[in-house]
């Protein structure tokens, strides 16, 4: 799932991705709560959506932006249908 060379990471990466998708389940969260969890927070919602979840996003006022996790799709998204 991750890029060469961070198979030492992976262990960390796998903890933070599995506790960003039990929050997301939850219900929604802003990236201030995501950041909580990684500080690279959006690249974990890109692991997340490598794996076939679909997250959402919303951007707000004041820098705000609130993810929410969706029905997951039978095959992983392209990122032209990530991100149009």
């Amino acid at each position: 799932m991750f890029r060469p060379g961070l198979e030492a990471d992976a262990p960390r990466l796998d903890s933070q991705c599995d506790r960003m998708l039990a929050r997301l389940q939850k219900g929604p969260a802003t990236n201030v709560e995501l950041s909580g969890i990684s500080l690279k927070y959006t690249s974990r919602v890109t692991d997340l959506r490598q794996l076939g979840h679909v997250i959402e996003c919303e951007k707000r006022v004041g820098g705000v932006t609130v993810y929410r996790l969706m029905p997951k799709r039978d095959t992983p998204a392209t990122q032209m249908e990530m991100f149009g």
